[in-house]
């Protein structure tokens, strides 16, 4: 799905993101799919539609997004004449005004809902058969000040920085924001301090320096690091199925239905109704005779 800003989550440095994903599942039945048109079920299945720009079988698949995408990619191609190189190769890139122009079209996405498929104009629907993912999103501070540094995870950061101080430009810009960290690091490491949890090592058993270093990793934790949790809300799918919801049988029956409640009549008493009209004929008949 290349629409990424109007699905993604937004997560900030220093914040312990929970994201619980719930699944669907959209289906049709067969008789539903045959007896009526994309226009009157208001879904494309995908061999009713293809997506220049979203080939099937580059693995992408059809639902209303992604249409939405390729109507924009192509009033863009024809009203700016070009496809930027980072969206789609081509041997005419935009650059300047023609950018311009795309990123103006691509401004107003939804508003475009037509695609043109093998010449034919075909509006965007929803996809007959899809999967949906909604997500719910909780956050809070992370790390915990009283104890980041008694967890796994404050280790984790010690070894990951100690390998970023072994590049000189990384270290270089480290240190510019975390004056003294690479030294305190590599000295804890060289103890063996920080194995798998913290225990105070290395540092010379100078109290002022141990706080400066848990403060200082704390620091970079915060501005660096986000720790996000994913995982299925329910253990279940919703599956949603779309049929035809009264068929010709059915119809016929709930006329007849009606009829028997409301008049009394049957289709015996239509018979009898039937004979009683076609009887003058037949005594008209009878007398030419």
């Amino acid at each position: 799905m290349p629409i990424i800003q109007q699905s993604a989550v937004n997560i900030n440095p220093g914040s312990l993101v929970q994201l619980a994903v719930s699944t669907s599942l959209i289906k049709i039945t067969d008789k539903a799919m045959s007896r009526f048109s994309p226009a009157e079920r208001k879904c494309w299945d995908k061999s009713e539609i293809h997506l220049d720009h979203l080939p099937y079988d580059e693995d992408y698949r059809y639902q209303m997004s992604n249409c939405l995408f390729e109507a924009a990619m192509q009033e863009a191609a024809g009203k700016c004449g070009c496809y930027p190189g980072y969206v789609w190769s081509s041997g005419s890139p935009c650059s300047g005004k023609s950018l311009h122009c795309f990123e103006q079209v691509f401004h107003n996405l939804g508003s475009y809902r037509n695609i043109t498929d093998h010449g034919v104009q075909k509006t965007c629907l929803a996809a007959c058969k899809d999967q949906l993912f909604s997500t719910t999103v909780s956050s809070s501070r992370y790390p915990g000040q009283e104890s980041y540094n008694h967890r796994p995870a404050f280790c984790h950061m010690v070894r990951k920085l100690l390998l970023t101080c072994q590049e000189n430009a990384q270290k270089n810009a480290l240190e510019k924001r975390y004056p003294n960290l690479c030294e305190d690091v590599e000295d804890v490491m060289k103890a063996e301090a920080c194995v798998d949890l913290w225990t105070y090592g290395g540092l010379g058993g100078n109290k002022t320096r141990v706080d400066a270093f848990e403060e200082t990793v704390f620091r970079y934790m915060k501005d660096n690091v986000a720790l996000v949790n994913i995982y299925m809300k329910e253990p279940y799918c919703e599956e949603i199925m779309q049929e035809i919801n009264l068929t010709k049988i059915s119809f016929i029956a709930n006329i007849g239905g009606i009829l028997g409640l409301c008049l009394g009549s049957s289709f015996i008493t239509f018979m009898e109704l039937f004979w009683y009209c076609l009887s003058p004929l037949g005594r008209l008949f009878k007398r030419s005779d």
